[in-house]
């Protein structure tokens, strides 16, 4: 079996990020012959083990299940486009601050000049050298955007 249409082998989604479940918890969807790479069969009670940990957290999957029930597609979709329109948003705002940011289409997250510890702190913004980035999820507003901007104040 090729890839899709599209180009797609395999997706991965975040369901604490873009579906805002409160705890971490993720999706991978793959291609069945990507699966039996990390397939242990009978590992329990006769099943075969696809996680990719090996631990079954049942707690993770029924809260990314319920949200998924509750948004429904046209809930996950008018979040999915509030996001990715936020991120726009910060994108925007950062740039006129001086900040440099960077913002894929269609992607809820923008990588922005890092900037100090104490900032990344407070905002518990993930960095990577000099490079810092956030991730607009559903619970994040205008407001916020705004006010980290102002906490970053503009670039010499």
């Amino acid at each position: 079996m090729g890839r899709t249409r599209d180009g797609a082998d395999s997706i991965a989604v975040s369901g604490h990020k873009m579906i805002g479940c409160p705890v971490p918890c993720g999706i991978v969807l793959a291609r069945a012959d990507q699966v039996t790479g990390i397939r242990e069969p009978n590992v329990a009670v006769g099943a075969d083990d696809d996680t990719l940990t090996g631990s079954r957290d049942a707690l993770a999957p029924a809260l990314l299940w319920r949200e998924l029930r509750r948004l429904g597609r046209s809930g996950l979709t008018a979040q999915v486009r509030r996001c990715v329109r936020l991120a726009e948003y910060a994108a925007d705002r950062l740039e006129s601050y001086g900040h440099n940011p960077s913002h894929y289409p269609g992607s809820n997250t923008v990588v922005f000049d890092a900037p100090s510890q104490a900032v990344c702190d407070r905002w518990t913004l993930l960095y990577d050298g000099d490079r810092a980035h956030l991730n607009t999820m559903p619970h994040v507003t205008r407001e916020h955007i705004d006010a980290l901007c102002r906490d970053l104040g503009q670039r010499p």
